[in-house]
């Protein structure tokens, strides 16, 4: 079981759910809060930019 979680939707829906230590899942937030549209449809063939601009991030972190 992950201790952490990172989940990223858009318009159509989930894209991604990513698990993981807390470091691990801010890590990958703030990769994806940098990415740009080009870098985000090189990781997403299968979407479009109207998805990178609908795309919102939450993260969760359990406490010990």
């Amino acid at each position: 079981m992950a201790s952490s979680s990172l989940t990223i939707t858009c318009d159509r829906g989930i894209i991604r759910k990513y698990g993981g230590t807390r470091s691990g899942v801010k890590s990958k937030r703030s990769w994806y809060e940098d990415m740009d549209v080009n870098e985000f449809l090189t990781w997403h063939p299968y979407l479009n930019e109207r998805d990178f601009k609908s795309m919102k991030l939450y993260t969760r972190f359990n406490k010990s």
